[in-house]
C-alpha cells in the first residue's frame, strides 16, 4: 500500500507544480520534506510529465543568449540623480504604481511600434 500511496502522492506533487505552486509551498501544504518535492519533480521532468527546468524561465532564455540578468536596481545605479528623478516623475505620471510597473510599460510599447513598423514596411 505504502508504495501506491507514495505514487499518488508523486502525481498530487506534479499538479500542484503545474498550477504555479513552488517546491516549498508543496511541502508546507503536504506536509512532506522539502527533499521528497524536489525528488518528485527531477522524476517528473525526468518521464516528460513536468516541463523541464528553464522551459519558459527568463533566465533560461537570457543565459541561452549569452545576456546577463540584471535587476531594477542595476538599472537605478546607472542612472544621474536628475535621470531618477525624471523617471520617478514618468512613472507616477502614468498610474504606474512601481517602477517595474512602469518599465513594461515603456517596453511593450517599443517592440509594439518596433514590430508594427517591421510589419508596414515588409
Amino acid at each position: 500500500m505504502h508504495g501506491q500511496q507514495t505514487k499518488e502522492q508523486t502525481f498530487q506533487i506534479w499538479e500542484m507544480k503545474r498550477q504555479g505552486m513552488k517546491p516549498k509551498e508543496i511541502a508546507a501544504a503536504l506536509d512532506v520534506s522539502y527533499s521528497m518535492v524536489n525528488s518528485a519533480l527531477y522524476r517528473g521532468r525526468q518521464h516528460g510529465r513536468l516541463a523541464s527546468k528553464g522551459r519558459g524561465d527568463i533566465r533560461y532564455q537570457l543565459a541561452q543568449q549569452n545576456v546577463k540578468y540584471g535587476s531594477i536596481s542595476d538599472i537605478l545605479a546607472a542612472l544621474t540623480r536628475e535621470q531618477v528623478d525624471w523617471l520617478s516623475d514618468q512613472t507616477l505620471g502614468t498610474g504606474c504604481a512601481t517602477l517595474a510597473e512602469y518599465i513594461v510599460e515603456v517596453l511593450r510599447d517599443a517592440h509594439t511600434e518596433e514590430t508594427q513598423t517591421e510589419t508596414t514596411n515588409a
